[in-house]
């Protein structure tokens, strides 16, 4: 068995309350589970850690995992997206600065090789 990490994302066309947020969230506990909303676009997603023999495996029981746990607190559930990668490529990613580098003014002032227009 491979330890994996994946990311569910699903729909939900109306407001999601905290209480369902939370609902679900507790439904998943045992995987490790974050779960966050973008208002903007109504969508809701859930990241869980699972144990599976192959990646196909992996994503079709987080599908049915997340399901679950969605319609159990009374809400609809359509995926629009599953993420799913195993646990040293995620640990990798987390690794990696967030942020890209940063350049000092040094740098910038001498970026700047054209003298100013008359």
């Amino acid at each position: 068995m491979t330890s994996w990490v994946a990311r569910v994302e699903w729909r939900d066309g109306s407001a999601m309350s905290d209480i369902d947020l939370l609902s679900i969230a507790a439904a998943l506990s045992s995987y490790n589970t974050s779960v966050g909303r973008e208002h903007e676009i109504g969508r809701v997603s859930a990241s869980l850690s699972l144990e599976a023999s192959t990646l196909r495996q992996a994503a079709v029981d987080a599908l049915r995992i997340v399901r679950g746990a969605v319609l159990d607190a009374g809400r609809p559930f359509h995926p629009v997206g599953v993420e799913v990668v195993d646990e040293p490529t995620f640990v990798a990613r987390l690794a990696q600065s967030a942020s890209p580098p940063r350049v000092g003014y040094a740098e910038v002032s001498g970026l700047d090789a054209h003298p100013d227009p008359p």
